[in-house]
């Protein structure tokens, strides 16, 4: 028997951040992206992907401090490319 294709609206929504500065050299660094991936009927198929990173540097007496952070999340997305 052959079934129905099946076929479903779907809307992928990307933002990102980027934030850069430099202060002669004291610096900074924001960034953030994320991709939201969201079907019409198949709910199941739905991902959510993201990443994010801090940082920054701080120069005193010759002593260089440089803390960082990051965090992501990265889904892989069920069946052949992505489609439900």
């Amino acid at each position: 028997t052959q079934s129905a294709p099946v076929g479903d609206g779907f809307t992928i929504l990307s933002p990102g951040l980027d934030l850069r500065g430099d202060w002669a050299r004291q610096s900074a660094s924001l960034s953030a992206k994320g991709t939201f991936t969201r079907y019409l009927h198949h709910p199941k198929q739905q991902s959510n992907e993201y990443a994010m990173r801090a940082g920054g540097a701080f120069e005193l007496d010759g002593w260089r401090i440089t803390p960082s952070a990051s965090a992501s999340l990265i889904s892989e997305r069920h069946g052949a490319n992505g489609t439900p």
